[in-house]
């Protein structure tokens, strides 16, 4: 194949989210060519879009040994910066792509997204380089996903939805908006219809690492919902046990939470993505400390609730006490950690969206 065939059929490759057949077509290009800075490139993206982003980054890196003013090798080391999380050469590229076109929508977003990397993000100079943007390519899906990224962190979420739901009617299979509409519809506890939306663009892009993430988000603010039925219940059983109440009483109230709590899982699991390796596994690999915890708490609340509900009296007045010590306890280790990351942290938070 000729060089203009070979960066054709890596760049419909990429497309169609098949980075390792890219690798492959461009990997053997370059055995014959191995200065053709634009194959680099498309190396460089389908290596990113594997997740090895190291290799990525040296193939880039030494992509711009060879030209360090090729245009999309300057833009694709900023991707590569941001993934890193390292504003400081992420904003290096960022300006040199904006000092060899000014005048290009690329460049702004770029430097946008550069902005929005690293502990101390800047969302709302990262806005003003969208907006100028705009000015540029008013339709461009990916400037309105990413002034949507940049008005939540702001905590501005209706005009984040807003802007999420617009670059969607210009492109209905962008990936990220989509994703980024089902995480404000799970912060907002609209979880199965969050769930609904998650699943659908699952079944367009099985691949997406973004997608990915949010499946463990949309699932653990279920998770954190049903904790805090439990908690309730454990209420009610407590008071139960505390006003002496009939071993019945407390067996049918603890019955009737349990056919609740399954009832309600059920009918929330159905919206979440089957296939292989299912929504477990996944939430597994992508949940942060703070999701594993809370799936843990529910994991051990169930239990306590049926010892609550169905054992003799002594036994669930016993295990009641226990649990409320352990789970004073808890809450103070998380108040404390809490406190001590804001006192020497000190860092803004980070975008929750994808972009």
């Amino acid at each position: 194949m000729s060089r203009e065939q070979v960066r054709s059929r890596a760049q419909h490759l990429l497309d169609l989210r098949r980075p390792a057949e890219a690798e492959a077509v461009v990997r053997t290009h370059l055995g014959q060519e191995p200065e053709d800075v634009d194959a680099l490139v498309l190396l460089a993206r389908a290596l990113m879009d594997q997740d090895r982003h190291d290799e990525g980054g040296r193939v880039v890196r030494a992509a711009l040994r060879l030209d360090p003013e090729h245009y999309s090798a300057v833009l694709t080391l900023v991707d590569v910066s941001t993934r890193a999380d390292d504003p400081t050469s992420a904003l290096g590229a960022a300006d040199r792509a904006l000092a060899l076109h000014p005048d290009s929508w690329t460049s702004h977003y770029a430097r946008a997204r550069a902005l929005l990397t690293g502990p101390r993000p800047l969302p709302a100079e990262a806005l003003d380089c969208v907006n100028r943007g705009l000015r540029t390519a008013p339709h461009e899906p990916s400037l309105h996903n990413l002034a949507g990224v940049c008005l939540d962190a702001m905590m501005h979420p209706d005009e984040a939805r807003t802007a999420f739901e617009e670059a969607l009617r210009l492109d209905p299979q962008h990936v990220l908006a989509g994703a980024n509409l089902a995480g404000l519809d799970a912060e907002g506890g609209r979880l199965r219809r969050g769930a609904r939306r998650l699943t659908a663009a699952l079944a367009e892009h099985p691949g997406e690492a973004a997608l990915h993430r949010l499946l463990a988000v949309v699932a653990t603010r279920f998770a954190l919902r049903l904790l805090g039925v439990a908690a309730v219940a454990a209420l009610v059983l407590g008071v139960e046990l505390g006003n002496g109440a009939s071993w019945s009483l407390r067996a049918l109230t603890g019955a009737a939470l349990l056919v609740g709590v399954a009832l309600v899982t059920r009918s929330f699991l159905r919206d979440l993505p089957r296939g292989p390796g299912g929504w477990v596994g996944r939430v597994a690999r992508g949940s942060t400390g703070y999701a594993r915890l809370a799936l843990v708490l529910l994991a051990l609340a169930l239990p306590v609730l049926v010892v609550l509900a169905f054992a003799p009296a002594d036994v669930a007045a016993g295990t009641g006490i226990t649990v409320l010590v352990l789970l004073r306890l808890s809450l103070l280790v998380v108040a404390v950690a809490w406190f001590v990351r804001v006192v020497l942290g000190l860092v803004r938070p980070r975008s929750r969206r994808a972009r």
